[in-house]
């Protein structure tokens, strides 16, 4: 007697083995349909807790250069980023190194279902720009083998694990600066205070040093 084990997330552990990398992608509803009747994404859905919401998917990886093939839950992406499948998450999410509504062809709109990837295929082709790693920011303009598909351009930022993480650590930092440079602006206004209560005059110029590792 068989058990099947299913799990209560939003990702279903059976998505990284369906992954593939693929060359293309499809950008029409009726390529997305069969690539998606070819990949039979249907015969998994049995070991997933949410069957109905496990599809077929054409997106980015988190690096922005490969294109992958995989069966995973579709989510709603928002706020005009490109879509992706991170495979240590095991989830369909927003790629935070691009932002496809500058797209002068086909931009992404602030809210679209992630099963619905191929509407934007200027995500795609940034996958095929050289050397993106070192080069930020890049657009279509600068490359003008793609030119002839369609002008995009391409903001990105170096790739660290803090993107599938949806760069938390990146906030707590910037929260933690802030705090810094206020606990400095309440220092400068107390000596300024002190010295005004002396009646000495205050030095006209008094720097501080900070260091920020």
């Amino acid at each position: 007697m068989s058990t099947e084990v299913k799990c209560n997330r939003d990702s279903c552990p059976v998505s990284r083995q369906t992954m593939k990398i693929v060359s293309n992608c499809p950008t029409s509803e009726s390529e997305w349909n069969e690539a998606s009747q070819r990949k039979n994404c249907s015969a998994f859905a049995s070991q997933c807790s949410k069957p109905d919401k496990f599809v077929y998917h054409c997106v980015i990886n988190p690096f922005v250069d490969q294109l992958l093939e995989v069966c995973a839950y579709e989510k709603v992406i928002v706020f005009g980023y490109c879509t992706e499948y991170s495979k240590s998450g095991n989830i369909i999410q927003e790629n935070y190194r691009t932002n496809c509504s500058n797209f002068t062809q086909n931009p992404c709109p602030t809210r679209y279902h992630s099963k619905e990837a191929y509407k934007y295929p200027g995500c795609y082709n940034l996958t095929k720009i050289p050397m993106v790693q070192n080069s930020f920011p890049i657009s279509y303009e600068q490359s003008s083998v793609y030119m002839r598909t369609e002008h995009v351009t391409k903001v990105l930022e170096p790739y660290t694990e803090q993107s599938d993480e949806h760069m938390e650590d990146n906030n707590r930092g910037g929260k933690s600066v802030i705090g810094v440079i206020a606990v400095i602006a309440v220092i400068a206004i107390g000596k300024r205070e002190f010295y005004v209560f002396r009646g000495e005059k205050y030095p006209k110029y008094d720097e501080i040093y900070i260091r920020i590792e």
